[in-house]
């Protein structure tokens, strides 16, 4: 089928044209192209023989505890606070999943965006010295943000105590 097409238009080509024109003008094409290409292949040669050319750094994940660091906050229990919380962050014990950090920063961001913890951790970081250090601390106690609670002592403690029941 494509042979067809390339026959037809070539046929239209050389009426409109001639033969000799339409052949002079793809042997150009030719040396233009090869001449293109030699050139191209001669500068990536030349680029790759330079020493001097450097492979690009990796990007640094940015790191909560750096992050706090870097925060300007005179108050030093709130430093402190969030301090604990970097360490926290960075062992998955404060905020330990992306749905976590969505519902934090959830008011005034368009939150569908964020896919990990490591793209927003200096936004969170930032937004968490913008708050107060009595809520901060709250936040610490009561372990808001926190990982998932483990009920199974709770539910062998129910289960065990409906077996005493069950025997009286």
């Amino acid at each position: 089928m494509k042979q067809e097409q390339l026959q037809e238009r070539l046929g239209v080509l050389i009426s409109g044209f001639g033969y000799e024109t339409v052949r002079k003008t793809l042997s150009e094409m030719r040396l233009e192209k090869s001449a293109a290409a030699n050139h191209g292949a001669k500068i990536r040669r030349v680029v790759a023989d330079e020493p001097s050319v450097e492979p690009a750094k990796k990007k640094a994940r940015p790191n909560a505890v750096n992050v706090v660091k870097s925060i300007n906050i005179s108050d030093d229990e709130k430093k402190e606070i969030l301090a604990i919380m970097a360490e926290k962050y960075e062992a998955k014990e404060f905020m330990p999943n992306v749905n976590h950090v969505r519902d934090f920063l959830g008011g005034g961001r368009d939150v569908s965006r964020i896919k990990s913890r490591q793209q927003v951790t200096v936004a969170v970081f930032k937004e968490l010295a913008g708050l107060e250090t009595r809520k901060l601390r709250e936040m610490l106690d009561r372990g808001f943000y926190g990982p998932p609670k483990r009920l199974e002592s709770y539910a062998r403690a129910i289960e065990g105590f409906s077996r005493q029941d069950r025997s009286a």
